[in-house]
């Protein structure tokens, strides 16, 4: 009888040993340096592995073998004191994306609920592919760990496997238009660690088989739809990053609502209004701005209004619709924001997201 193994795919990212970075002011992303005294922290392999066309799947995580994987995750308002452990690995396969996510002993994968075994210096996750014939494109891993002491007090020590990961592209947008109009599109990167060399190419797939080269090409679309528009950035050496976001066009002409969402923040870490790291909540560090796309295919929109905790701050009346929360709120770390769109015929809708921020402004205080 002759046997016949079945092929098994692994794909592993390594990373240096005590490599983790530590932000002494978060406020100032210029202001980091490498430490090895977090080897919690300090992720050194990241392993993708399953057996071919199987759709069972495992992810792991390893940290040096001086730490353990942590659990821990506590706020103390009345000393103000706040200390948060957290894992995130990303695997991008041809046609999905799985986010996966361990903080405090609980796991997700895409938001939803996930088993995780942790072992020492080890976190594995075993879960099912969607379907059995995915290929693997990408793999990362990230973890942080922020410290408040006190309102001058803010510490976060972040790793990423690979380092290469932290060179980032951003596409902008949601971009609106209508059809046969030109639309201005704006594209940038982000290497927190200066990894990348010059110069920088900008290469733009406008998603209806059109492509673009720069910063900020224009494009018009000659048919009405939602369109996937890629930004690619390549640097000298080779580091290549890329980011999505969509074109929405469509025919210019009331009775239905307009549609509204908060697109900053997100689930994510913030530190003065830059995106650090995906997060199990919105956590703001400093100032942020509020970003929002707001469309009425019928009468359009007439303005856009920002809540913070139900008092109204700002009134925006055209695109984009933003607002940049900079108050000292440093009585308070807990808030809800809210914005309601308005048509020209009236009709509104609205979204809210709930938020932890922490500002480090010093209080007012009246004599």
């Amino acid at each position: 009888m002759v046997s016949h193994s079945i092929p098994f795919i692994e794909e592993t990212i390594e990373d240096p040993e005590d490599d983790v970075i530590l932000f002494e002011d978060p406020l100032n992303l210029d202001n980091w340096t490498k430490t090895d005294t977090r080897p919690n922290i300090d992720i050194v392999r990241v392993t993708y592995s399953r057996e071919e066309n199987s759709r069972e799947a495992t992810i792991t995580l390893e940290v040096n073998s001086r730490g353990y994987i942590e659990d821990n995750n506590s706020f103390d308002y009345f000393n103000f004191t706040f200390y948060t452990v957290s894992y995130m690995i990303i695997l991008e396969t041809s046609t999905n994306s799985y986010d996966v996510e361990y903080i405090d002993k609980n796991c997700t994968i895409n938001g939803e609920v996930a088993i995780a075994q942790v072992t020492d210096n080890i976190l594995s996750v075993s879960f099912n592919l969607s379907t059995s014939n995915e290929t693997f494109v990408s793999l990362g891993g990230y973890s942080y760990a922020i410290e408040v002491h006190s309102l001058y007090d803010f510490k976060m020590y972040m790793d990423v496997a690979p380092d290469s990961a932290l060179f980032t592209a951003d596409a902008g947008g949601p971009y609106r238009g209508y059809v046969n109009e030109t639309i201005h599109f704006s594209g940038s990167y982000l290497d927190i660690l200066e990894t990348t060399s010059p110069p920088y190419n900008y290469t733009w797939d406008f998603g209806d088989g059109s492509t673009g080269v720069g910063e900020n090409p224009t494009h018009v679309y000659h048919s009405p739809g939602n369109y996937t528009v890629t930004l690619t950035v390549t640097d000298s050496i080779g580091n290549v990053a890329t980011d999505r976001t969509l074109a929405i066009i469509t025919e210019r002409w009331d009775t239905i609502p307009p549609k509204i969402k908060i697109i900053s923040p997100k689930r994510a870490l913030y530190i003065n209004n830059k995106k650090i790291i995906p997060f199990l909540t919105v956590v703001i560090l400093g100032n942020i701005n509020i970003e929002v796309e707001a469309v009425d295919y019928e009468s359009g929109i007439d303005r856009v209004e920002f809540y913070i905790d139900d008092t109204l701050k700002s009134v925006d009346y055209s695109e984009p619709y933003s607002f940049m929360w900079d108050e000292d709120t440093s009585q308070e770390f807990k808030h809800t924001i809210k914005v309601i769109a308005y048509d020209r015929e009236r009709n509104n809708a609205s979204e809210e997201i709930r938020i932890w921020r922490f500002s480090p402004t010093l209080p007012t205080i009246y004599k």
